[in-house]
C-alpha cells in the first residue's frame, strides 16, 4: 500500500486483488493438473482429479470458496470440513468482504425509538469482522466498510490469502516439489509468517 496515497482506496484495491490472486492461482493449478493428464496420468493422480473438477467448476461458475474446497478435497482425498478449518474461515470472510465491496447493495438502516439497525447481512458481516478484531470506527458504528477500508485489514486479508495458498501446497502429492512451487509463487518468504488477528 502506498503510505502517501488514499488509505481507503489502497485498502480496497488490496482486498480485491488478494481475492483475484487466489482465483488466478486456482486457475493455474488446474493447468498444472492438466499437464499431468496430457502426459497420461489418470484421476488416481490427485492433480489430474483437481484439474478436472476445477475446470468443471469454472464452467458452472462456482464461487472461489467452492473452488478452494474442491482443491483441498482433491489433493487431500478427504471431505472438506470448512467448520473446523480456521484458514478457510478467514478466507471466506475476506471473499465476503470483497464481494460486498465489489457488488454493493443499498444499505437501508432501520430507525427505531432508541437505535439504528443496519441490514441483516451487514450486521452478520460486522459480527464476523469483530471476531477477528476489526470494528467500525467510532463515528461510523453502523458502517461496516470502516472496519475494512484500512491498512490493518488489507494486510490481514493479504496474509490470510497467502496462508491459504501455502496450505494448498502443503497438500501437494509430490513433497519434493513443494519448496520449488512456494519459491515459484513467491510464497517461500511467507512460509513461517502467520497473520495477525488470528
Amino acid at each position: 500500500m502506498n503510505p502517501y496515497g488514499n488509505e481507503r482506496a489502497s485498502a480496497v484495491a488490496t482486498i480485491k486483488e488478494s481475492v483475484t490472486a487466489i482465483e488466478a492461482f486456482l486457475n493455474e493449478l488446474a493447468e498444472v493438473g492438466y499437464g499431468y493428464e496430457i502426459h497420461n496420468h489418470s484421476e488416481k493422480n490427485p492433480l489430474v482429479l483437481m484439474s478436472r473438477k476445477l475446470k468443471e467448476a469454472e464452467k458452472t461458475r462456482e464461487s472461489v470458496k467452492r473452488k478452494i474446497q474442491i482443491t483441498c478435497e482433491s489433493l487431500s482425498g478427504n471431505k472438506f470440513q470448512k467448520g473446523n478449518f480456521p484458514t478457510y474461515q478467514k478466507l471466506s470472510l475476506i471473499v465476503d468482504v470483497r464481494n460486498e465491496l465489489t457488488h454493493p447493495k443499498a444499505s437501508v438502516i432501520t430507525i427505531g425509538n432508541n437505535s439504528l439497525t443496519p441490514p441483516k447481512n451487514e450486521v452478520k458481516l460486522l459480527k464476523k469482522l469483530r471476531s477477528y478484531g476489526f470494528s467500525s470506527s467510532e463515528h461510523a458504528k453502523h458502517d461496516w466498510t470502516s472496519a475494512v477500508e484500512n491498512r490493518a485489514f488489507a494486510k490481514w486479508a493479504h496474509l490470510n490469502v497467502v496462508e491459504m495458498m501455502v496450505y494448498i501446497f502443503s497438500l501437494w502429492p509430490y513433497p519434493e516439489a513443494i519448496d520449488k512451487y512456494l519459491e515459484l509463487y513467491g510464497l517461500d518468504r511467507y512460509k513461517k509468517t502467520s497473520p495477525t488477528n488470528t
